[in-house]
């Protein structure tokens, strides 16, 4: 039997033309026919009949890649409650399985659908607003004075960065961790298209607000601001059905 490897000395495997002419293509092992077997692109489980093959073995043409913007999901339906597919007829050229031997669970494709604009739109714009709100909130801690009297009658000026720049250098890294950690949850929740709220951007805009409101007198209102922009961006990403006519990007 001709090996139809790529190395004559060694037994074939791989996926090879189903000599048997049972499938299109069946998996060899170190030159031995197992049962799995492959149409287009649905693996499943067929042992093969007893004999011996006849014929040189003919290498599978490798299939092309998987088509992309899709996933993979059982036939049997992707929701709770989902009835299963009775037939293969019409069903989307389903991927194939991780590895030889797997399970043989058909599966069947669907479209990943993107969050919409109209949805992801809305949090861009307040992790902008909280952005540029931060940058002027740290320009007026930079730029604010205060002003003491002397027991002589004089005034003494001092900004309020030499006065406890501690205090300021603990603000501006405060603000920057809490927008990294709402802007990298939104991506990661984007690219992943996950529906998840992103926690630790609530915990930063609550911890805001409560400095916010401990804090009334100066710097208060912004802060409340600020984390409230950041609320928005740690809210859930829902997936509304497309509107009629809408493009899902």
């Amino acid at each position: 039997m001709d090996t139809g490897a790529d190395d004559p000395g060694r037994p074939p495997q791989g996926w090879f033309v189903d000599p048997f002419g049972s499938h299109e293509q069946r998996w060899f092992s170190q030159g031995a026919p197992t049962a799995l077997v492959r149409d287009g692109r649905t693996e499943t489980q067929d042992p093969p009949p007893e004999g011996v093959v006849d014929g040189p073995l003919i290498r599978a043409v490798p299939l092309p890649p998987r088509p992309t913007g899709v996933e993979y999901v059982p036939a049997g339906g992707d929701r709770p409650g989902e009835p299963a597919e009775s037939s293969t007829a019409g069903r989307a050229d389903p991927g194939p399985q991780p590895h030889p031997g797997a399970s043989s669970t058909p599966f069947r494709a669907r479209p990943v659908l993107s969050t919409p604009k109209r949805v992801v739109g809305p949090r861009w714009v307040a992790l902008g607003f909280a952005v540029v709100w931060s940058l002027l909130l740290i320009g007026l801690l930079v730029s604010a004075t205060t002003t003491t009297r002397l027991p002589d009658g004089r005034t003494h000026t001092e900004s309020v960065v030499g006065r406890d720049p501690a205090e300021v250098m603990a603000v501006a890294v405060l603000l920057g961790v809490s927008l990294a950690v709402c802007g990298v949850g939104l991506v990661r929740r984007l690219r992943a298209h996950s529906e998840a709220p992103s926690r630790p951007g609530y915990v930063c805009a609550g911890f805001l607000c409560l400095l916010g409101v401990l804090s009334l007198a100066t710097t208060g209102f912004t802060l409340i601001i600020l984390g409230a922009a950041l609320f928005v961006v740690a809210r859930p990403l829902k997936r509304p059905r497309p509107l009629p006519g809408e493009q899902v990007n």
